[in-house]
């Protein structure tokens, strides 16, 4: 059976809160200019206020993460 992992859930806290979605095609392990396109939700829909929402794709096209970002308030 193949074990290799379809999706993993990376989180990182700081100033703002991240995750990151790695799915089927991301090779789960850290590799240099892996990442050769990101679209942001900014960039599709005017207006939008959300937590900054991105899909990353390798060099086939293919999507390969989903990074999500949260600004934390600072109180």
């Amino acid at each position: 059976m193949d074990k290799k992992r379809y999706i993993q859930l990376r989180r990182q806290d700081g100033e703002s809160a991240a995750v990151y979605l790695e799915l089927r095609d991301h090779p789960h392990e850290p590799t240099f200019g892996l990442v050769k396109r990101s679209v942001s939700i900014h960039q599709l829909i005017p207006g939008y206020t959300g937590p900054g929402i991105s899909i990353e794709f390798d060099a086939s096209d293919r999507p390969i993460g989903v990074e999500i970002i949260y600004p934390l308030d600072e109180k």
